[in-house]
């Protein structure tokens, strides 16, 4: 230490920025997924949410949708071509998209 510096003790409350630094780095973060796509997927997500006992919702209907997607490319039955598929589904594992 400098000779004539002040050494402060830690703070005893995490401060306002620690909390949100903290909460940026822990919690899922979410993103919008832009698509625009025939109405009649739409209707049919509207049909599938209405005869739910609990009128699921579009968002849970299409992550459920999204993680299927996931699945189905990394077994490599995708529609896609992915020329590296055990590549891919090592990716996914990464970013927690497969079990």
């Amino acid at each position: 230490m400098k000779k004539g510096a002040i050494s402060l003790p830690p703070p005893a409350d995490k401060r306002a920025g620690d909390i949100r630094a903290t909460r940026a780095l822990t919690e899922e973060k979410e993103e919008r997924i832009y698509f625009k796509g025939p109405a009649i997927y739409q209707q049919g997500l509207n049909e599938i949410g209405n005869l739910s006992p609990n009128r699921a919702t579009h968002k849970a209907l299409l992550m459920e949708a999204m993680e299927d997607l996931f699945r189905k490319y990394a077994a490599g039955d995708g529609v896609q071509e992915i020329p590296d598929v055990q590549e891919l589904t090592r990716r996914l594992k990464n970013l927690g998209c497969l079990d």
